[in-house]
């Protein structure tokens, strides 16, 4: 297959204006789709994005929105390089395919723990905790300084696992993580959660070994009246 270039396109630059993303061409700045969609955004789609940075917390909100932006950029590069890398290919360009092919997979070769991430909410808000605690691990293991991956794992842990000292230990982790006087703003909150629910489950633990050792004593002092009953028969 060859190129037969039957249309020709005329080669643009970014440039931001007034804040917002264009493509300069022929001497004409042309808005991005991103430029276009932030410019007619609905009253009502406005709303939402306030009230989700005002759920999350303004820092927070921004902090995934950059995170968000340069992923999206970084598809971006990475879709235009795999492209020119199979266009060069199938034009016999091979040192110019190698060039492209071998920077698109370095643009892909990205963490994938925000994915992941999302991943594991969705099922945690589907109550399939096995799948939530089965993703936050695999968070966690592209990503060990991932704050939030790490309670949400406790809070999926403490709803999957019966054993009440496995769900202390994934709060622990959590505790032992990140208490200290350098706790980063989003833990603050988690931390204040993870010693209320290690104290209540310390608690619930205490409690049941308290059923249990009144069970077992009334189970002996039965034990110890039937032995009496079966000695007085004897006797008589």
């Amino acid at each position: 297959m060859e190129w037969n270039k039957k249309y020709s396109y005329p080669s643009s630059t970014r440039a931001i204006v007034n804040g917002s993303r264009h493509y300069s061409m022929d001497g004409f700045n042309l808005p991005s789709v991103t430029t276009i969609l932030a410019a007619t955004k609905s009253e009502e789609d406005k709303a939402a994005i306030a009230a989700w940075k005002e759920r999350v917390g303004h820092r927070e909100a921004e902090r995934i929105k950059n995170e968000a932006s340069s992923r999206g950029n970084s598809m971006h590069s990475y879709i235009e390089q795999f492209l020119l890398g199979k266009m060069y290919a199938l034009t016999k360009d091979f040192q110019n395919s190698e060039q492209h092919l071998l920077m698109a997979i370095k643009i892909k070769d990205q963490p994938m723990d925000a994915e992941y991430f999302s991943l594991a909410l969705t099922y945690k808000y589907l109550e399939a905790y096995k799948k939530a605690f089965d993703w936050f691990q695999k968070t966690l293991k592209e990503n060990p300084d991932h704050t939030r991956a790490l309670y949400e794992r406790a809070v999926a842990a403490d709803n999957y696992f019966k054993d009440v000292d496995t769900r202390i230990n994934y709060y622990q982790a959590f505790w032992d993580k990140y208490y200290g006087e350098d706790s980063n703003y989003l833990a603050k909150d988690m931390l204040y959660l993870t010693k209320n629910r290690i104290s209540d489950l310390k608690e619930k633990k205490h409690m049941a070994k308290d059923k249990l050792d009144k069970a077992n004593s009334k189970d002996s002092l039965a034990e110890v009246e039937n032995d009496s009953t079966n000695l007085a028969n004897q006797k008589k």
